[in-house]
């Protein structure tokens, strides 16, 4: 089931076309993670830029009673990025900021898209993998 033309178009108006998916390829992307075995096509997907527009989205799909879940990079492998009947993803791969290393208490702080080998590749001139 695709969006809603006002909710596709309210979306729409808050990421931009480019950002607003429900077109059958792009639903069958995400109907899983990283683990295979358990699959469901979304109602589609949302892929905000920043925490203003993440806010503005959550806030249509609650008024509109509708299911959503955050998905980072989909690599997870527990199925907790596989949506149910009538989910819409919300792709945080947009968020790709590291945004503090701190080397002394070895944290780091990062957006829901770093993937782990972008992590690396950023701390390995400091000896660290």
């Amino acid at each position: 089931m695709a969006f809603a033309p006002r909710i596709r178009e309210e979306l729409t108006q808050i990421c931009g076309s480019k950002w607003v998916k429900d077109d059958e390829v792009t639903l069958y992307t995400y109907r899983s993670d990283g683990l295979t075995l358990y699959t469901k096509l979304p109602m589609g997907i949302v892929y905000p830029a920043n925490s203003e527009e993440l806010v503005r989205v959550v806030k249509v799909l609650y008024r509109e009673k509708l299911t959503f879940l955050a998905r980072g990079a989909g690599t997870g492998l527990s199925g907790g990025a596989v949506p149910q009947e009538d989910t819409v993803i919300i792709e945080m791969d947009r968020f790709k900021e590291i945004q503090d290393i701190d080397y002394i208490n070895r944290t780091i702080t990062v957006g829901p898209g770093v993937v782990n080998l972008r992590i690396s590749e950023k701390v390995r001139p400091n000896g660290y993998h």
